[in-house]
């Protein structure tokens, strides 16, 4: 969920809720890779998810390389 600069977020039952503030494409990532994997979508063994780790690091690459 994605909340705008402007709103707030109001959260009901604080005691039964999970969050983490995605803060940058890495960390997004990551938690993408583990709900595949929490929802057997993705495999270690067949690369998986780990094929797009290259993501990471986009705003580092040259133009060549994200060619």
């Amino acid at each position: 969920m994605q909340v705008p600069e402007e709103e707030t977020l109001v959260i009901k039952d604080l005691t039964s809720t999970e969050f983490q503030l995605v803060d940058s494409v890495s960390k997004l990532f990551h938690i993408q890779k583990e709900l595949r994997k929490c929802f057997g979508e993705d495999s270690e063994q067949t690369g998986g998810y780990d094929f797009w780790d290259f993501l990471k690091k986009w705003d580092t690459l040259t133009l060549e390389n994200k060619h």
